[in-house]
């Protein structure tokens, strides 16, 4: 898979060249510019046809999620970086998150970040029912103080 810049924008493309192929295929597929050529097509002449196809291309790439370029969490804008690697993980590095994927697709990617966020919801609900845990048994504790009449207990009287 190459990278190919035109108009300032990047696009992702496969190329196939087969020697069968009389004619040049283009299709996406998950924001990727397949391209099926004959064998003798140079990379010049593929870059050519991607600037002559530009605008087409452009009206069928999905819209540009807003997941490539930062991730919210916690009510705050961070940075994005996406490591393609053979393992899905989400890391913070400085104030960056960082997606390590195996597939780098929007669908994948989205995916990816729901499964972070549910478990970091799992950990804030947990933290969560241990502070109430420990509120309620704090407000008992003063409760149980308030009711307790100063002096000798009633149990000395027995």
């Amino acid at each position: 898979m190459k990278t190919i810049h035109v108009h300032q924008q990047c696009f992702f493309v496969e190329v196939k060249k087969k020697p069968s192929n009389k004619k040049i295929y283009l299709r996406l597929k998950n924001g990727i510019v397949f391209i099926t050529s004959p064998v003798d097509l140079s990379d010049e002449s593929i870059i050519d046809i991607i600037r002559n196809h530009f605008h087409s291309i452009m009206k069928l790439m999905p819209k540009k999620s807003q997941l490539e370029e930062e991730m919210h969490f916690l009510g705050k804008k961070y940075p994005l970086k996406i490591v393609r690697a053979s393992f899905d993980r989400v890391q913070t590095e400085e104030d960056t998150f960082v997606l390590y994927a195996s597939k780098t697709d929007a669908v994948s990617l989205e995916k990816l970040t729901a499964l972070f966020y549910n478990a970091e919801l799992k950990k804030i609900v947990a933290w969560m029912k241990q502070e109430v845990v420990l509120c309620i048994t704090i407000l008992c504790a003063g409760i149980t103080m308030l009711f307790v009449p100063p002096g000798p207990s009633y149990l000395d009287y027995f």
